[in-house]
């Protein structure tokens, strides 16, 4: 039920940024009239979609059937205005490259929300456990936020701050609403074509497709875009960042996809119980591709964050074709069908994202492909034999699922080593140990004696 309303959630969430949050971080010279101005224009519009899905939500009951889903699409409406409120705040922290306290605000936010919600579940409210969690997060989030950041936007709203932005905003706004679009379609499509299960056992195999994206891109990419941006008229730090960042994301992306296909069915089987079984398939055709997004999201940041908002709209139109297509094909053989076309057009939209961005960089498409292709090896490798090991083993849920973590974990770290990946050698040189572990050790000491 809540994956029916998230649907509409997350097809309205990106009308309420307009694509001018990334404006401020991509523009050199930003105002306080500019963040003002942005701040009030993110809440009036919140203001205006909350009143819209408050009142159109019985229409969201009629289209699924199931009356039940009006209020939970009312109370959740209530999103829209408190994710406007903290977005400037985060955006500003995010051009400064400031990341501790809206980390901490996020962790705060999700433990004390996470906290009501599984105690409201234990109490028997059951979707609404859910529904509270959700809107008590970023309640929780934006509080701390204005108590740990003593900024405040100035009482201005100028038409002119918002027009300077406007013009790159407006393309990354048609291009992020396009992508919220075809990001919950087929969610809409399985809602309404296949039972509310299917699409509960769906919906839960793409949420954990999610850690994938986000521990192996999502905080690089805060940091990477804001320092893209910085440096975008100095054209060899820019490609030595993108250099750097690909190799990292490369080694992240294909090690988290490797892993979370081995472990994908005891992870499922012991966070959620054997009801969740037939979630299990769904989330092997999800996570073979799991590598996509976050090698897309450098590709794609490369040229926005160079202004050329007009390649990254044209960019995006190309590659929904792929999906629309796999989403007119897929659903002929049902959901298994689907998946496995819809991979075909992730893969497929990475190299077109690889072909704008050599453009982009003035560099051959082949600079970007020479730095995946030994990932890839190594994942189908690696990830396809412990496939074959798992088929004749019948260990219980718990030992299966350590022994597979370490053993894949140590033999991917060996190969990279042994392979001399520069991605492993990135992420061992910005791996901190701490003073007093160094002291204890004598690490130092070991370097410098060390021929």
């Amino acid at each position: 039920m809540l994956a029916m309303v998230s649907v509409v959630i997350g097809l309205s969430g990106s009308l309420v940024d307009m694509g001018l949050g990334t404006a401020l971080i991509q523009r050199k010279e930003v105002t306080e009239a500019h963040y003002g101005s942005v701040f009030f224009f993110n809440i009036a519009v919140g203001l205006l979609l909350t009143g819209l899905l408050f009142f159109a939500a019985p229409l969201v009951g009629l289209f699924y059937e199931n009356e039940e889903l009006t209020s939970i699409a009312q109370a959740l409406s209530f999103l829209f205005v408190l994710n406007s409120i903290g977005n400037v705040i985060r955006v500003k922290l995010r051009k400064e490259l400031e990341y501790g306290i809206p980390t901490r605000a996020g962790l705060m936010g999700a433990a004390l929300s996470g906290s009501v919600g599984v105690t409201m579940a234990f109490q028997g409210f059951g979707v609404w456990s859910l529904v509270t969690q959700s809107l008590l997060n970023p309640l929780i989030s934006n509080v701390y936020l204005f108590y740990a950041v003593k900024w405040r936007p100035i009482l201005i709203f100028q038409w002119n701050a918002l027009k300077e932005l406007w013009g790159f905003g407006f393309r990354m706004f048609l291009s992020g609403l396009l992508d919220s679009i075809y990001s919950n379609l087929d969610t809409l499509i399985i809602g309404k074509l296949f039972t509310p299960a299917t699409l509960g056992f769906y919906f839960r195999a793409r949420s954990l497709n999610y850690y994938v994206i986000n521990y192996s891109s999502g905080s690089i990419m805060n940091v990477l875009f804001p320092a893209f941006s910085i440096v975008q008229n100095d054209k060899n730090r820019f490609k030595e960042i993108i250099l750097k960042g690909y190799h990292l994301i490369n080694f992240l992306a294909f090690f988290l996809t490797g892993l979370f296909f081995i472990i994908g069915a005891d992870l499922i089987i012991l966070l959620f119980g054997e009801k969740w079984a037939a979630s299990v398939p769904m989330f092997h055709l999800i996570i073979i591709v799991a590598f996509v997004f976050p090698l897309s999201s450098l590709l794609v940041n490369v040229i926005s964050a160079t202004g050329n908002s007009k390649a990254f709209l044209k960019l995006e139109v190309i590659k929904k074709v792929f999906v629309t297509l796999s989403l007119a094909i897929g659903f002929i053989w049902g959901i298994e069908g689907f998946l496995i076309c819809n991979a075909i057009a992730y893969v497929l939209a990475v190299y077109v994202n690889v072909i704008f961005a050599s453009r982009e960089l003035q560099v051959k498409q082949a600079w970007f492909l020479k730095i995946t292709f030994p990932y890839i090896m190594l994942t189908i490798i690696l990830a396809g034999t412990f496939g074959i090991i798992q088929h004749y083993l019948n260990f219980p849920h718990i030992p299966h699922l350590i022994f597979s973590f370490i053993l894949f974990s140590l033999i991917f770290g060996l190969s990279a080593w042994l392979l001399n990946l520069e991605g492993f050698n990135i992420l061992k040189k910005e791996i901190k140990i701490p003073a007093k572990v160094k002291n204890y050790f004598n690490f130092d000491k070991n370097i410098n004696n060390t021929p």
